[in-house]
């Protein structure tokens, strides 16, 4: 018996997130405030002028403690924007080797008035 399969290749992208608490050192603080005022001359809001870029730089860095805890927020799986046979040493995933449900099963082709060799196609079950 014959069966065809086309191989695809895709690439799941797992989304993970996790809450950093940053310290807020002199390099983000803003150059020409006092950090002592409690706050900024002009606004009297604490954080304003902070220098986003530096807090964010040193979350990334402190995120790859193993006590930074991550957590899947979203998984995709799509065709991989590259297609190609799978190279040496990758295992390709055959469903047909396993148990296939009726509906799912792939197409067989057989030489022309011969029933498959192991009558899965066979009259006793087709639901036709």
């Amino acid at each position: 018996m014959s069966t065809f399969s086309i191989q695809l290749r895709l690439r799941r992208t797992t989304v993970e997130d996790c809450y950093i608490s940053v310290p807020v050192t002199k390099r983000a603080m803003p150059q020409n405030e006092d950090p002592t005022a409690g706050g900024t001359r002009t606004s009297g809001k604490l954080f304003e002028g902070l220098d986003w870029e530096v807090l964010v730089d040193e979350a990334v860095t402190l995120s790859v403690s193993d006590k930074a805890e991550w957590r899947a927020e979203d998984v995709t799986v799509a065709a991989h924007p590259t297609q190609g046979p799978a190279p040496d040493g990758r295992t390709v995933y055959v469903p047909a080797s396993e148990t296939i449900d009726w509906w799912e099963a792939p197409v067989v082709l057989e030489p022309k008035g011969q029933p498959p060799a192991d009558g899965y196609r066979s009259s006793q079950n087709n639901p036709f």
